[in-house]
């Protein structure tokens, strides 16, 4: 059986090796939609149908596609959470925990927000009632029966025995 470079394959490498540099917007109209799924979809199986080096191809060529979409996504998600701008320059910077008691602004203009009941009771130390040593009192005996069980060395003639023995 001879080899030869069939178009499918061909097309199929290239998409392959150049799925970096591919625009966005081709990518997102191909694979960001039902429609281009399904399109990419049909021309693997109709590669498959072709030859099983043509459908393998192909495969590989479409699933370049949808991680290099996957990962620009990402990286896009990447930039909105850490606050970076487009030349890496931080815009914001984190929130501390002290900004976290401020309340945020009224969303709708005349908004009542009534203040919180402080807890009633007493408010709690945290540390030892006593002279702070670690005293511990066993409230009875102990319960622990645990023991060594037998050991089984030997042959398997007697191990099959002693299994025999305790219908096991």
């Amino acid at each position: 059986m001879a080899f030869t470079l069939s178009p499918i394959l061909i097309v199929s490498l290239i998409v392959f090796l150049g799925a970096p540099w591919v625009p966005n917007s081709l990518i997102k109209a191909v694979v960001g939609n039902p429609v281009g799924v399904f399109v990419i979809l049909v021309a693997c199986l109709a590669a498959l149908r072709c030859s099983l080096l043509d459908g393998l191809a192909a495969f590989l060529a479409a699933g370049a596609l949808f991680l290099q979409n996957r990962k620009r996504i990402l990286r896009q998600v990447e930039q909105v959470a850490s606050g970076d701008a487009q030349n890496g320059v931080r815009v914001s910077t984190p929130s501390s925990v002290k900004s976290l008691d401020i309340p945020a602004d009224d969303l709708i203009d005349g908004e009542v927000h009534p203040p919180h009941d402080e807890p009633s009771g007493e408010g709690h130390a945290y540390e030892p009632s006593t002279s702070g040593k670690n005293d511990f009192k066993a409230v009875d005996q102990t319960i622990n029966e645990k023991e060594v069980l037998e050991t089984q060395h030997g042959n398997t003639d007697q191990k099959v025995e002693s299994f025999s023995k305790v219908n096991f």
